[in-house]
C-alpha cells in the first residue's frame, strides 16, 4: 500500500488534485491492511509527504488492527516529529494523532518548550500564547474561486475563479483562537479591550475552552490582534477610534500589509493556506462521505462547536479551515462588484459594512461546506454565536 503513496506524490496533477490519496488514507484499514507496514514504512520513509499519509492512515485503524502497545510504541516517535520536523504538514498529522489518540497534554507540553524557537528553513512556529502559526512562503500567483463546473457552486460570480497574487511570505494559524486563548486577553490588563464583550454564547456554542471563542466580532478579534502583537513586541496593524475604542471608526495601519504584527487574514491569504495548494471542492479531494473526517457541519456536529483538531489538518497542517467555527476576514464585501474577492485597504471601518467569513460553521449544510464558499452576510459589530477568527501576519 505504502507504494501507492509514492507513486501518486510523482502525479503532476498532485496535490492540487489529492483524490487518490485521501482515498488511500481511508480505505488502508477497512479493508484490512496490515498496520505493522504502515509502521515500518513510517520508520524508513524520508518524504514528509508520504510520511503525513501514513500516519493519517494509521489513525484509522481500531484497537483490533493496531493493539495498545502499538500504539504506545508509537508516541515518542510521533511527538519526536512534532517537535523537530520543519515540515508543517507533517507536524500537523503528528498532532492529528496523538491528540486522536489521548495524548493532548504531552502536545501542550512541547508546545510550551518550544515558545521562542524558529530555526531556519522551518514552515511553522509556537508563539507567545503556544498557538501554533504555520509559514507559508510567498505563494506567488494563487488561483481562488470555483470552476463552474464545481458542484453546489453559488450562482453568477460571488465564486468567480480568479488569480490573485501574494508576493509576500506570511503566517497563519494552525487552529481558531479558542475560548482558553480569548480568556488569556481578556483577563491581562491591556489598552485593546473592547468594551461589554460576550464570548463563547451558549445557544449551540462552545462546550468548553478548547473550542473556537465565538460570539466574537470583527472588532474584538482586531483587538485580540493587536494585544498579540503587544505581548511579542510587534508593531500593531489596527489602531483605535478617535474616542480610543475598537469600533466603528477604527482603522488599519496604512502599511498594515508590511508590519509584522498580528491582524485577520486577508480573504486570500485565507483561502490560499485553507486549500494547502488543492484544487478541489475540500482540501482533501471532492468525496462527500470522507468531510465527516475533516470538518464539523450540520451532520455530525450536534448543534454546536467542538474542540480545535480534533479532526485531520490540511496539507499544510491548519486544523478546522472547513466546518467548526466561522471565521472572520480582514476584507470588507463590495456588494456593487460581486467577481471582487475583497477589499484590501486602510479605510476607517465602518458599521453595517460586511466583512468576508470564511470557511462555514457546525450548523452548515453539506453543500455549503466547500473552500471557495464565501459567506457575505455579517458586519464588523456581529456578535453571531456561529463567528470565530485565526490571526495572521506578515512574515519579514
Amino acid at each position: 500500500m505504502p507504494k501507492i503513496f509514492r507513486r501518486y506524490r510523482k502525479d503532476p496533477l498532485y496535490p492540487t488534485y489529492p483524490r487518490v490519496r485521501s482515498f488511500v488514507i481511508h480505505r488502508i484499514a477497512p479493508l484490512g491492511g496490515d498496520s505493522a507496514l504502515l509502521v515500518d514504512r513510517l520508520n524508513r520513509e524520508s518524504d514528509p509527504m508520504i510520511r503525513q499519509a501514513l500516519i493519517l492512515a494509521l489513525g484509522e485503524f481500531t484497537k483490533d488492527q493496531l493493539s495498545d502497545a502499538g500504539r504506545q510504541a508509537l508516541i515518542e516517535p510521533l511527538a519526536a516529529i512534532y517537535r523537530q520536523t520543519a515540515e508543517s504538514g507533517l507536524r500537523g498529522a503528528a498532532e492529528w494523532l496523538l491528540r486522536h489518540w489521548g495524548h493532548e497534554d504531552r502536545l501542550a507540553e512541547i508546545d510550551h518548550e518550544l515558545i521562542g524557537q524558529h530555526p531556519e528553513g522551518q514552515s511553522w512556529y509556537v508563539n507567545s500564547q503556544s498557538q501554533t502559526m504555520v509559514i507559508v512562503h510567498v505563494p506567488g500567483d494563487v488561483q481562488i474561486g470555483s470552476p463552474k463546473s464545481e458542484p453546489n457552486r453559488e450562482t453568477g460570480n460571488v465564486e468567480l475563479l480568479k488569480t490573485v497574487k501574494i508576493d509576500y511570505s506570511f503566517a497563519i494559524a494552525a487552529h481558531d483562537v479558542t475560548v482558553a486563548d480569548f480568556l488569556k486577553f481578556l483577563k491581562s490588563p491591556n489598552q485593546y479591550k473592547p468594551d461589554e464583550i460576550h464570548l463563547a454564547k451558549t445557544d449551540g456554542g462552545a462546550i468548553d475552552t478548547r473550542c473556537p471563542a465565538n460570539g466574537v466580532s470583527w472588532y474584538q478579534a482586531a483587538a485580540y490582534c493587536n494585544w498579540l502583537s503587544a505581548e511579542e513586541k510587534l508593531q500593531p496593524c489596527y489602531q483605535p477610534n478617535k474616542d480610543g475604542r475598537f469600533a466603528a471608526g477604527m482603522q488599519p495601519f496604512d502599511d498594515y500589509l508590511k508590519r509584522a504584527g498580528y491582524r485577520l487574514p486577508t480573504e486570500a491569504e485565507w483561502e490560499c493556506a485553507a486549500r494547502a495548494g488543492t484544487s478541489t471542492s475540500h482540501y482533501y479531494g471532492q468525496a462527500d462521505e470522507l468531510l465527516p473526517k475533516y470538518a464539523w457541519y450540520g451532520a455530525n456536529s450536534a448543534g454546536h462547536l467542538w474542540p480545535v483538531g480534533l479532526l485531520k489538518p490540511n496539507d499544510w497542517g491548519l486544523f478546522d479551515t472547513l466546518g467548526n467555527a466561522l471565521e472572520w476576514c480582514q476584507d470588507y464585501f463590495d456588494h456593487g462588484d460581486l467577481a471582487f474577492v475583497g477589499k484590501i485597504d486602510p479605510s476607517p471601518v465602518i458599521s453595517g459594512q460586511i466583512r468576508v467569513a470564511r470557511g462555514e460553521k457546525f450548523l452548515s449544510e453539506l453543500p455549503n461546506v466547500r473552500m471557495a464558499r464565501r459567506d457575505l452576510k455579517h458586519p464588523p459589530e456581529s456578535e453571531d454565536f456561529i463567528l470565530g477568527f485565526r490571526p495572521a501576519r506578515t512574515m519579514q
